[in-house]
C-alpha cells in the first residue's frame, strides 16, 4: 500500500477522545484494518506511520508510561485532505 491508500484507511477509523492527546486513532483499530490489506505485520505498519509522520500527514502518539514509551498508542490526523 501506498501512503494515499493508507490515509484513506485511517479517514474511515473512528477517533477517540484521550485525556492526554486529543483526538486519536487508537492502533488496535489501525493494526485491525491495515493487516486486512498488504500490511499484515506491526512492524511494517508502524513503519508506514513514521513514514506518514515525516511527511506531516500524521503524528505518531507514544504511550507515556515507564517501559512502554517506544509502544505506539495511536495516531493523530494532522492534514486532512
Amino acid at each position: 500500500m501506498n501512503h494515499d491508500q493508507i490515509l484513506e484507511v485511517l479517514h474511515t477509523l473512528p477517533c477517540q477522545q484521550d485525556r492526554n492527546h486529543g483526538a486519536l486513532i487508537c492502533f488496535p483499530e489501525i493494526y485491525e484494518s491495515l493487516s486486512h490489506h498488504d500490511l499484515g505485520r506491526k512492524y511494517d505498519i508502524k513503519i508506514k506511520l513514521y513514514e506518514l509522520e515525516q511527511t506531516g500527514t500524521i503524528k505518531v502518539i507514544h504511550f507515556n508510561e515507564p517501559g512502554f514509551r517506544d509502544v505506539v498508542a495511536g495516531i493523530q490526523l494532522t492534514n486532512i485532505h
